[in-house]
């Protein structure tokens, strides 16, 4: 076989089409161009074209995992994973056509990642302090949640550890103190004790420990809720006295209201001086 025409691809310029005997055969990238010194005139064997194909497709898999990282960082199992998942053989270009049946097999896809991690395309550190500054700035996630993300994506504990060292206390306790005043402004039309078990909650699943809740619910100033609690007592009982005055009277009707305020999480003191005055008004 004669290779009579190499042409540059109009739609990618680091790729060209390779005619034989006068037809189009295939393309390759330039770097498998270059390797194999491929010109015009230049007569090939059937095994050497299959060699040619097989380089040819080793470096479309590297390609489409640099396209791949083009979007962000990359741990080496995100990375290990698309390429075996083969996503990236969606591309029309006449290589994928050729080659879309082919296995990734595991040596392809870990010779590609050791080619990645050699020129420092994938490092998992990197990416892990990244993800963790990330993290911590935009999302306001405690390190709990950061280290089991980030266990999720295939890093192991030293690393994961010597990434959340670019998370210090302090950040992490101005994040607390922000994610508590925000919940506050957000949710703050409630009782204060159910108020303050839900904000336990929110920062638990935030990824933050015991300890740095309990300090940042301490500094916390919540006399702003607490004074509007008086009003939304009144506002809340009134709703559930009318509620259930139409089904219910006397002890019954105290129990159910009651049993209603408190799973609010308003004070049984307050919802009966609040029941007491509502009964001697009527």
């Amino acid at each position: 076989m004669k290779i009579t025409k190499i042409e540059r691809q109009k739609k990618q310029s680091d790729r060209y089409s390779i005619y034989l005997d006068g037809e189009f055969a295939f393309g390759v990238h330039e770097a498998v161009l270059i390797h194999f010194a491929l010109h015009k005139d230049q007569i090939l064997s059937q095994d050497q074209l299959n060699h040619i194909k097989e380089v040819e497709y080793r470096e479309k898999v590297y390609s489409r995992a640099l396209h791949y990282l083009s979007f962000g960082l990359r741990s080496i199992k995100e990375m290990r994973d698309y390429l075996a998942s083969q996503e990236w053989a969606t591309d029309t270009d006449e290589a994928i056509l050729e080659t879309q049946q082919m296995v990734v097999s595991q040596e392809l896809i870990e010779s590609t990642l050791q080619r990645l991690c050699q020129q420092n395309y994938l490092n998992d550190l990197i990416y892990a302090q990244s993800y963790t500054r990330t993290m911590a700035l935009i999302n306001r996630k405690g390190p709990k949640l950061i280290a089991h993300e980030l266990k999720q994506k295939g890093l192991d504990q030293q690393t994961i550890s010597l990434a959340l060292d670019e998370y210090s206390q302090v950040d992490q306790m101005a994040n607390v103190t922000y994610l508590i005043d925000k919940y506050c402004q957000t949710k703050g039309k409630q009782a204060t004790r159910l108020l303050k078990n839900k904000l336990y909650q929110h920062l638990l699943q935030k990824g933050y420990d015991k300890d740095q809740i309990k300090e940042g619910m301490d500094l916390a100033d919540f006399t702003i809720i607490e004074a509007q609690e008086d009003d939304l007592l009144a506002k809340e009982a009134a709703k559930q006295w009318q509620r259930l005055s139409r089904r219910q009277q006397g002890g019954l009707l105290r129990q159910k209201v009651t049993a209603s305020l408190m799973r609010k999480g308003f004070s049984y003191e307050a919802i009966q001086t609040w029941l007491n005055e509502q009964e001697d008004g009527e």
